[in-house]
């Protein structure tokens, strides 16, 4: 039997290692694990990323990049989008709209064709380009349309626009969770016998080698919300919640951020300032895995109390750790939690108030942690949907 050249497309350019690239890995380092003698693994990824991939992998799979080349046009696109007005001109000249944004749905370009893959696998949405290689596509959520104040109305068009092509065009369709394939199927009907429900594995879990050193400014007593300052994940409301409880009932406890700020983080940082007499709020940043995990296990508990998700990988890394964990009432979270968490409504920053507080003194015995999913048997899922997508374009193409 020849050997199966399966492309994962993995082009993250940030360097770091947060929600959506922890994903990337576990599924990566879980399918080179099972990997076959007839399976061979190239992974498509950024110069920034291919390091940490590289740790973990072992021949014939193989880590590429594209050419240096790109490299001077990101650092290009950087520099003009310092200066608006330069910016706009540089993006029309090189065929992008305002937002850097192409303005088709890309077709596979001749360093992925030079690979010679049986399947490529987008496991990052916006990766996406038609082409004759059959192709798997990963959905994590269509927040643009739940959430679409968020997002500029060319942003929605183009998000539209690539899931009709990938939800069309590609051979398996695979959704993080029950309530994503419902939303995909909603939207996108024609799909509906393309789509398979791979659920997400925690990333850190009780495994993962912690750090001893000591970590300067973290309160003796917090909660822990790991999650970039997107406007959606409601920083806000969780952090006038812990300084109600302070104020209120003497509780003193500090919250710790993890992940990376944007533009939305002056809005937090407001908040933060408005409550300095009464909440201790330290933010770190990105943070290595055995750090993460670190905090993880001093934590006094875990909030989630983000508007939308399509999954929550603090939520299955939480139970995974068996912290307590309070998060938001939405539909993926009860999917993935069921009776473990304390839910709040996460609109009412009394209501978060109130689960903490209930959590933090209560004397229960914790409920019992619902079964999770390994990278291993992420991974073996994936396989047999590879298995099937090639055999199936084999057999058309005779």
């Amino acid at each position: 039997m020849s050997t199966r050249r399966i492309v994962l497309m993995a082009e993250f350019d940030k360097g770091q290692i947060g929600g959506g690239e922890a994903v990337v890995l576990g599924l990566i380092r879980g399918l080179v694990e099972l990997a076959p003698a007839t399976e061979t693994y190239i992974i498509v990824t950024s110069h920034s990323m291919a390091a940490s991939i590289r740790e973990f992998l072992v021949a014939p799979h193989e880590v590429v990049c594209r050419p240096s080349r790109n490299r001077v046009f990101f650092r290009a696109r950087s520099v003009f989008g310092r200066f608006p007005k330069f910016s706009t001109a540089f993006r029309k000249l090189i065929g992008r709209k305002p937002q850097g944004l192409p303005i088709d749905v890309p077709v596979v370009d001749r360093f992925i064709v030079e690979l010679v893959p049986d399947l490529i696998h987008y496991l990052y949405p916006l990766h996406f380009a038609k082409g004759p290689i059959p192709t798997v596509y990963t959905v994590h959520d269509q927040n643009w349309e739940h959430l679409p104040d968020l997002f500029h109305k060319d942003y929605i068009r183009w998000r539209r626009a690539l899931m009709s092509a990938a939800t069309r065009d590609a051979r398996a369709i695979v959704a993080i969770s029950e309530w994503v394939a419902d939303d995909v199927r909603r939207i996108y009907p024609l799909a509906r016998d393309k789509i398979h429900v791979v659920k997400w594995a925690p990333y850190i879990s009780s495994q993962h080698k912690k750090v001893s050193e000591s970590i300067q400014g973290l309160p003796l007593n917090f909660v822990l919300y790991p999650a970039a300052s997107y406007s959606h994940k409601n920083h806000v409301n969780l952090i006038k919640a812990l300084s109600h409880l302070n104020q209120s009932e003497a509780i003193d406890i500090g919250l710790v951020l993890t992940g990376p700020k944007n533009e939305y983080w002056k809005v937090i940082e407001r908040e933060v300032k408005a409550v300095a007499n009464s909440l201790s709020v330290t933010h770190l940043g990105y943070v290595s895995e055995s750090l993460l995990a670190e905090l993880y296990e001093r934590a006094a508990l875990i909030a989630f109390p983000s508007f939308f998700e399509g999954a929550g990988l603090p939520l299955l890394e939480a139970i995974s750790m068996s912290k307590q964990l309070c998060c938001s009432d939405i539909p993926p979270f009860r999917e993935f939690g069921g009776d473990y968490p304390r839910y709040f409504d996460p609109t009412d920053a009394t209501s978060i108030a109130a689960a903490i507080r209930e959590t933090l003194i209560c004397t229960e015995v914790r409920k019992i942690a619902p079964p999770q999913a390994t990278w291993r048997s992420v991974a073996c899922v994936h396989r047999a949907i590879y298995r099937n997508v090639i055999e199936q374009h084999c057999r058309d193409a005779v």
